[in-house]
């Protein structure tokens, strides 16, 4: 019978180094996964805008859409609900387009088509002064 010798040491330093690397490989896949899902907490955003250069119709902001028909404000997330791609006006500026994966919306946010099947975040904004009004993201 032939006796191998076996080294401890050595062992236990491929475990932990085998433990490493699975912990390593499932934070590098759960970590996306998670802020995909929305489950980790985001920053809150405010967006300051003047009242003077909201124009009828669609007003296109970085964060949000601001829509005014008939003196009436509605403020839109830019944020698909399908996966969170910006969305962006079309050329002609009569529908919202998500350039990811081609969800459109009308100008006030409804959902027409593809994959989003939500309307877009209708946002609440609040006045900080007679010129201007805040949005929190």
């Amino acid at each position: 019978m032939v006796k191998t010798s076996q080294n401890p040491a050595r062992r236990e330093a491929l475990k932990s180094l085998s433990q490493y690397i699975v912990s390593f490989a499932l934070g590098i896949f759960l970590i996306p996964l998670s802020r995909f899902l929305n489950r980790l907490p985001k920053n809150k955003t405010v967006v300051r805008f003047a009242r003077k250069g909201i124009r009828e119709g669609i007003n296109v902001l970085p964060a949000i859409f601001v829509f005014q028909q008939n003196k009436q404000i509605k403020i839109l997330s830019r944020r698909c609900p399908h996966l969170g791609c910006t969305v962006q006006t079309d050329a002609a500026g009569k529908e919202l387009r998500c350039p990811c994966h081609g969800s459109r919306f009308t100008v006030d946010g409804k959902y027409i088509a593809g994959p989003a099947k939500a309307d877009l975040q209708e946002l609440a904004y609040t006045s900080i002064n007679e010129r201007e009004w805040k949005v929190t993201l």
